[in-house]
């Protein structure tokens, strides 16, 4: 199953960047912008005045009339200091805000440091529904406070799309444990409740604990294909440890698979995908 994302782009200033939608952790707020950006939209920015580094864009009340998604939004992964590439859902009832007798949804799309959410009716938390991939932060808030300094209160800030083809894919955490045979030899260094972990590419390991580079040298290969979902019936699903390079060392280190973790190609190569009529 992919995540859910936006795009958002603003013609003068050539923004365009990728959001993803956070629906574990705003799974209300998250509906109502995947439902509202099933088509796409041309919503009108405003520089904000009270909050900060944001473009405020207030989904127009034409959009929201006789809709069944248009109803009130709890706090969801709320806050009340968004940061750099957030983009914060903040829902006001009606009557609150000046007795408008509307409700608003407002859509923020914070790019830089020090945002905070007080208005003029106080501080009103918002729910972070989305984030801008990491790696288009720098550019979106270069063009989007470019922009805001030089544009008049209202102007055609924000285009939105819906964008599912996300580029994300999942990975096993791993733990490799060393298995240490009471009364066997040992000639590695390996010692009972020694391990590694392995993160994404990241390999860390307990301050002060060591292993041996051939022994690493020997689980190394494997851990690729033990971060990627094999099948049941694979001999890498059930095998899981790898013997001493030393044959005349008892050692063994087993590989655990301990959760999953989420990753962006684009922040982790900087080959693209291929386009869908170039899959063969």
């Amino acid at each position: 199953m992919t995540t859910p994302a936006i795009r958002i782009t603003e013609p003068r200033s050539k923004l365009s960047v990728t959001a993803l939608l956070l629906p574990e952790k705003a799974p209300e707020n998250a509906a109502f912008l995947q439902t509202y950006l099933a088509t796409p939209r041309v919503v009108p920015g405003i520089h904000a005045m009270w909050t900060g580094p944001e473009i405020s864009c207030p989904v127009p009340s034409v959009d929201l009339e006789g809709r069944s998604f248009a109803k009130p939004l709890p706090a969801e992964n709320a806050t009340l200091t968004p940061q750099p590439g957030d983009i914060v859902l903040s829902y006001v009832p009606p009557r609150m805000w000046g007795g408008n007798p509307n409700a608003i949804f407002d859509i923020g799309l914070y790019y830089g440091q020090g945002a905070r959410l007080l208005f003029p009716i106080g501080w009103l938390a918002g729910s972070v529904v989305a984030q801008v991939l990491p790696q288009e932060r720098e550019q979106f808030a270069a063009p989007v406070a470019s922009s805001a300094a030089t544009a008049p209160a209202m102007s055609p800030s924000a285009w939105w799309r819906p964008d599912m083809a996300d580029d994300s894919f999942e990975l096993f955490d791993l733990r490799v444990e060393a298995v240490v045979p009471e009364g066997k030899p040992i000639y590695c260094g390996a010692r009972a409740g020694d391990y590694f972990e392995l993160k994404g590419e990241m390999l860390s390991m307990p301050a002060g604990q060591g292993f041996s580079i051939y022994s690493l040298a020997a689980v190394l290969p494997l851990l690729a294909a033990k971060q990627r979902p094999t099948d049941a019936n694979d001999w890498m699903t059930s095998d899981a440890e790898i013997a001493c390079p030393d044959p005349n060392c008892a050692s063994r280190l087993r590989i655990v698979r301990t959760g999953k973790r989420r990753f962006s190609h684009a922040e982790t190569t900087a080959v693209p995908l291929p386009k869908e009529n170039d899959k063969g």
